[in-house]
């Protein structure tokens, strides 16, 4: 799905046609996208990007779209979620306790 939405992407930059890059040029251009998963959810909205559901493809138009802005086509929002770089797991602070009356033997049935 990714490379779908990212080749449709590509097409339209590179395209013949000034009419879809002016489409996405304006898409880019709204000051309302603070978060890069607004701009993906509008780059969708606008070519028609879902899937087999009828759901907009955001996560993929977000990786293709961070893929163009690392080619320069674009300049996106930092990313506003950094949650990942920074998560650490999370432990008990005590001990499991062991469990309690379990059976011997597990039958399929």
């Amino acid at each position: 799905m990714f490379r779908t939405c990212f080749n449709k992407i590509r097409s339209y930059e590179r395209s013949a046609l000034p009419v879809i890059g002016e489409r996405l040029d304006r898409v880019l251009a709204d000051d309302r996208w603070r978060f890069r998963t607004q701009i993906a959810r509008a780059v969708c909205e606008e070519f028609g990007f879902v899937d087999a559901r009828g759901e907009p493809q955001v996560s993929n138009c977000a990786q293709a779209l961070s893929k163009l802005e690392a080619r320069g086509r674009m300049v996106l929002p930092k990313p506003e979620n950094c949650n990942a770089a920074k998560a650490e797991p999370r432990r008990r602070e005590e001990r499991v306790p062991d469990p309690i009356a379990l059976p011997n033997t597990v039958s399929g049935g």
